[in-house]
């Protein structure tokens, strides 16, 4: 905002007031930024968003841990994985599931535990 409010006070030499009105800020606002010797942005904490899976990415770990011993063939899927959250009262979406089971990375040397895609439709869908 600071890059737009600069130039159109100093190169088009309109006024602060005309300024406040098209940047829709208040007039005390702008005029303390020109002020300013040095203009640059405020800085602002970034925002970490709430997610569905926060409180149940533990158990997301431990259910992807106990399946990595065993073969890839008989692990469960993705959507299993899916229909036991939502059984347990998950609100989220299948894709947030399979990214966080993506996502772990596990050590090198240990076992990686591996979503398998399921390719049929979602619990209680047709597929």
């Amino acid at each position: 905002m600071l890059a737009k409010i600069g130039p159109l006070h100093l190169r088009d030499r309109i006024s602060s007031r005309e300024v406040s009105r098209r940047a829709g800020l208040s007039r005390n606002t702008v005029r303390s930024w020109l002020r300013r010797p040095e203009v640059a942005e405020p800085k602002c904490p970034p925002r970490k968003p709430a997610r569905k899976l926060d409180g149940r990415t533990e158990v997301l770990r431990v259910w992807l841990r106990s399946d990595s011993h065993r073969a890839r063939r008989e692990r469960g899927t993705a959507m299993a994985l899916y229909g036991a959250m939502l059984a347990q009262g998950y609100a989220g979406g299948y894709g947030r599931v399979l990214g966080e089971g993506h996502r772990r990375e596990e050590p090198p040397g240990s076992a990686a535990p591996h979503l398998a895609r399921s390719h049929r439709g979602a619990p209680g869908k047709p597929g």
